[in-house]
C-alpha cells in the first residue's frame, strides 16, 4: 500500500463537530437495524475501548453520554472511525451500488481498498477529480430518488466508496 496514504483519523479535518456527532448519534440510535456481524463487531468494539464515566458496560450508558465518549474517541482512533463509518455506510447499504456508479461518471477513480480499508491507518488517498466539489458529488448522488441524505451525508459517503479526501 502507497506510503502517503492519510489515517482515518484525518477525517476529522474535514468533518465539523455536529455532522461526526451527527455520524455517531446515527449509528449508536439505529443499531437494530445494522447487519448482524456489524452490529456485532460495532457492540464489541464500543465495550471493548469506549470508556464512559460511570458504566462499565458503555453500551449501557445513556445515548448522550455514549456519543460524548465516541466523539473523543473518534479524533484519535482510526480503528474506531472504521467501525463507525462502516456501521454508517450499512444503514445506508441500498444506496451503495447506484451511488458507486455515480462517482465513477463523476471521473473518481475507486481505491482498491475502498470500503474494506484493511489498514485503518493507511486509508485515505488525497484527489477529487478537477472540477468536483461538495455540490457538485451532492447533486449527483441526489439523481438517485432513493437518496435522502444531506450534503454532508453524501459527500462523506464519497469518500467512503472513493477512497479519496478532497
Amino acid at each position: 500500500m502507497n506510503q502517503f496514504y492519510k489515517p482515518m483519523v484525518g477525517l476529522n479535518v474535514y468533518l465539523e463537530p455536529y455532522f461526526r456527532s451527527e455520524i455517531i448519534e446515527k449509528v449508536y440510535a439505529n443499531i437494530p437495524e445494522l447487519s448482524d456481524e456489524i452490529r456485532r463487531d460495532l457492540i464489541r468494539l464500543t465495550k471493548d475501548e469506549l470508556k464512559v464515566p460511570g458504566f462499565r458496560n458503555p453500551m449501557l450508558a445513556p445515548l448522550a453520554l455514549r456519543i460524548r465518549a465516541a466523539e473523543k474517541k473518534f479524533e484519535k482512533d482510526s480503528n474506531f472511525v472504521k467501525q463507525i463509518l462502516v456501521s454508517w455506510s450499512d444503514l445506508h447499504r441500498y444506496l451503495l451500488n447506484d451511488s458507486l456508479e455515480s462517482l465513477k461518471t463523476l471521473g473518481f477513480n475507486i481505491l482498491d481498498t475502498a470500503t474494506e480499508y484493511p489498514d485503518p491507518e493507511n486509508a485515505f488517498d488525497i484527489g477529487w477529480p478537477e472540477g468536483i466539489n461538495y455540490k457538485t458529488i451532492h447533486e449527483e448522488l441526489s439523481k438517485n430518488p432513493d437518496n435522502k441524505l444531506t450534503s454532508d451525508e453524501n459527500s462523506l459517503l464519497c469518500i467512503w466508496l472513493t477512497g479519496y479526501l478532497p
